[in-house]
């Protein structure tokens, strides 16, 4: 074989590989462009680690694909317990960065394998609730009251989500439960107030003003709110 031809033969030889090389480069990168194939390609790589398992299920809460991050998260607890045990107190840390999708698949997957804790299902119930989902919400607070009856947040929450629908007497009446269970909230207090104005029973909202007053002498809004309905200015306002 001539020089010539082996020489094109060489180059048409390294043609091929730097085309295939290419090829294989934009198919690495289109992967790696979306997180959910990126963790899809872990998850092949390596599909007995809980780890990719895990990512691969909040990358698909972040694509709003809820139900498919629930199986991955499952799975990843299935394959180490213990990995996702030391991974699930992120739901705290995603609700309070306001990360609420996150926030709910954590959740999730801990009701999940806790159903019967009331402070799980409020607190999802929480994140349903910020994400605008209140229907959802109103059956996580009153899933939290069935297990526990004495438990003041929830019923404070469910209010808020019945207060947004314009049912003032449901709302008051969860906050007075509420109150009742916490005396010493001045928020409590104060939504209980503001609640009893919408119903027209001033008299009452200016009790609920004057009792967060005695409790925060430096409230603002309970000595302002407390002066419009009396017509009389506080002492500590004075």
């Amino acid at each position: 074989m001539t020089d010539p031809t082996l020489r094109r033969i060489e180059f048409t030889f390294l043609a091929i590989l730097i085309v295939l090389g290419l090829a294989a480069s934009v198919a690495r990168n289109a992967v790696w462009r979306s997180p959910v194939g990126a963790w899809n390609d872990a998850v092949a790589k390596a599909p007995a680690k809980a780890r990719p398992w895990y990512q691969l299920g909040l990358a698909y809460a972040r694509a709003g694909e809820r139900d498919l991050a629930i199986v991955y998260l499952g799975r990843a607890k299935k394959l180490d317990p213990v990995f996702f045990r030391s991974k699930t107190p992120k739901a705290e840390d995603y609700q309070q960065q306001g990360m609420l999708e996150d926030a709910e698949v954590e959740y999730r997957a801990r009701v999940r394998e806790s159903p019967g804790d009331p402070v799980l299902h409020n607190r999802l119930g929480c994140v349903l609730y910020g994400l605008g989902r209140t229907g959802e919400a109103d059956r996580e607070f009153k899933t939290a009251l069935a297990l526990d009856p004495s438990y003041a947040e929830a019923y404070a929450n469910r209010a808020a989500v019945e207060f947004d629908a314009g049912a003032f007497l449901p709302a008051f009446e969860d906050l007075r439960r509420a109150v009742s269970l916490k005396p010493e909230s001045v928020e409590l207090h104060l939504r209980l107030a503001v609640t009893l104005e919408r119903l027209g029973r001033n008299d009452e909202a200016a009790a609920e003003y004057a009792a967060a007053l005695m409790r925060d002498p430096g409230s603002g809004e309970a000595r302002n709110s407390l002066e419009r309905l009396t017509g009389r200015e506080t002492s500590a306002g004075r």
